[in-house]
């Protein structure tokens, strides 16, 4: 998917599988102001050199929420990728095994405010799961764990945990329903928030 300008598409309840990109958004990719919703959707094994899912580049800021990333692969931004202003709200997807030089699961860039909270980032590969080096994007009631060098979330963070989220299947591999002793259930955190796309 490609969307430019003005367009603000909507997808919803979609499996994006194995999609490659020579440059940017392995499966989708919004730029100049393109805003829209993401919601609800299953990305696997896409690759591109940024935003190996999903690239978000120019102002353009949808909401992208519900959603599961995994086994995503770019330079920048393993499974999201938002550069040059954009400000997405981010908002309960779980990211699994996810890899890149730089962010395994999320990379924000050249003065981007993305909102990331109420998510699972785990098990990235290469990197730190949020890569952020000239942005500041506001990051809380994340759970973290076990990616690249360190888990610690970067840019504007508070109340985030970093703590094993307890998925029900076996090595990481799904499915990725939370056991009931998850921390990333709202019961189980101090926070009364559930984290992840998927419930207990």
């Amino acid at each position: 998917i490609y969307a430019t300008g003005i367009l603000a598409p909507t997808a919803s309840g979609c499996d994006f599988d194995s999609n490659t990109s020579d440059l940017k958004g392995g499966a989708i990719y919004c730029t100049n102001s393109s805003s829209g919703l993401i919601e609800d959707c299953g990305f696997s094994a896409n690759s591109s050199l940024a935003g190996g899912a999903v690239f978000l580049n120019l102002s353009s800021s949808p909401t992208i929420n519900g959603c599961l990333f995994t086994g995503n692969s770019a330079d920048d931004g393993g499974a999201i990728g938002a550069f040059n202003n954009c400000a997405p709200e981010i908002t309960q997807n779980t990211f699994v095994r996810n890899s890149a030089t730089e962010g395994s699961s999320i990379h924000v860039e050249f003065n981007s405010s993305a909102t990331i909270h109420n998510c699972i980032l785990a098990y990235g590969l290469l990197s730190n799961s949020l890569a952020c080096a000239t942005s500041t994007p506001v990051t809380y009631h994340n759970l973290a764990w076990s990616n690249g060098a360190e888990n610690l979330l970067c840019g504007d963070y508070h109340d985030n945990l970093y703590l094993n989220p307890e998925f029900c299947g076996l090595d990481n591999n799904g499915p990725y329903t939370l056991q009931s002793d998850s921390p990333a259930a709202a019961a189980n955190n101090g926070y009364g928030e559930h984290m992840g796309a998927y419930p207990v």
